[in-house]
């Protein structure tokens, strides 16, 4: 701001004020200062972007008409100091747009005071939901935008503790309830199987002819034997799980498997387990807790595929891990018949 021909009021990114020669002074266009990295995109890809990335929302909305204004051209100087382009490159993903980027309901969060510019800090909750946690109208100095860089930290810290504390109270009460529902199919499982082997080992008297019709042989009229060798390889299989991270984790690999029935099974693996890992849980998943109160059929002989990228897995890829064969973080698996 000029006091008269030879001096100038001066602005400064701390916020401090003076008055300083004209030639002391160098003019600097706002497209000339440095900025941050700024996401060249649309706001609903940055949003999304935020969320994938598990970063902080920063936006600058401003007029865009010609030469910023006395307050875009303060927050233009505070976003330019080194400090704030340093914590925004490391923990956030940077907007910078005009209202007419924005849907009316985005510019109602982003600039709640019909001013201009505002500066915005959120917390995505999803790819397409965020709540915003403070929104700063008009000029900014450098420890306002620090200090509201900071803040929206830790909220967006507090946010992830709330989430994960969460998902694991329901993953522990999932695994609890599976866990129990597999004890329990197991021990009636085995109970069966005693109780067989009992009545076969006793004596059965020859039935009279006319009891046996050729629409129902005998072989037919006996309950189908329990597989002992399944029920192990059940059992090997839990003993021998590795530590599964939650949901949330980049270890965490779900695994959904389509039966050539139709029916669908699906558990969660780590990344660094081996295929060979998931064609022991596709043998042995009608005895696992996931397959509790469906009768599952797998075939003697069978191949593992995906439909999308198509693609049949072979022996070559037993040993490789998930996420070598792209199959992180989720994946549909399907098993081919090959009897």
């Amino acid at each position: 701001e000029m006091v008269d021909g030879r001096q100038a009021y001066s602005h400064f990114g701390e916020g401090a004020t003076g008055i300083q020669n004209v030639e002391d002074l160098e003019p600097v266009t706002a497209g000339e200062m440095p900025c941050p990295a700024r996401f060249e995109g649309s706001f609903e890809a940055a949003r999304a972007q935020a969320f994938l990335k598990s970063k902080l929302l920063v936006v600058a909305v401003v007029s865009g008409r010609g030469k910023p204004q006395k307050d875009e051209a303060l927050q233009y100087l505070a976003l330019a100091s080194d400090e704030v382009r340093s914590v925004l490159s490391e923990n956030a993903i940077f907007w910078r747009g005009r209202p007419a980027e924005l849907k009316d309901t985005q510019l109602r969060q982003l600039a709640p005071m019909d001013t201009l510019p505002s500066l915005a800090i959120a917390v995505t909750l999803a790819a397409d939901a965020m709540t915003v946690i403070l929104a700063v109208p008009g000029a900014v100095t450098r420890t306002q935008t620090l200090e509201s860089i900071l803040e929206g930290l830790e909220a967006m810290e507090v946010h992830r503790q709330l989430m994960q504390a969460r998902r694991q109270d329901e993953d522990a009460m999932l695994r609890q309830a599976q866990d129990q529902e597999y004890a329990d199919g197991l021990a009636r499982d085995q109970a069966a199987a005693r109780a067989q082997q009992a009545q076969q080992a006793q004596p059965v008297a020859p039935l009279p002819a006319v009891a046996v019709s050729a629409a129902a042989p005998v072989g037919q009229m006996r309950p189908p034997q329990v597989d002992e060798r399944l029920l192990a390889a059940a059992e090997q299989f839990l003993s021998a799980a590795p530590v599964v991270p939650d949901g949330e984790s980049r270890d965490a690999v779900r695994l959904v498997l389509k039966l050539p029935s139709g029916e669908r099974v699906e558990r969660t693996f780590n990344a660094q387990e081996p295929l060979s890992r998931v064609q022991q849980w596709a043998r042995c998943c009608p005895w696992l807790p996931e397959a509790e109160g469906r009768q599952l059929v797998i075939p003697a002989a069978f191949q593992l595929a995906m439909a999308f990228p198509r693609r049949r897995f072979t022996a070559a890829d037993c040993e490789r891990s998930l996420r070598d064969l792209g199959l992180a973080p989720s994946a549909a698996l399907l098993l081919i018949d090959e009897g």
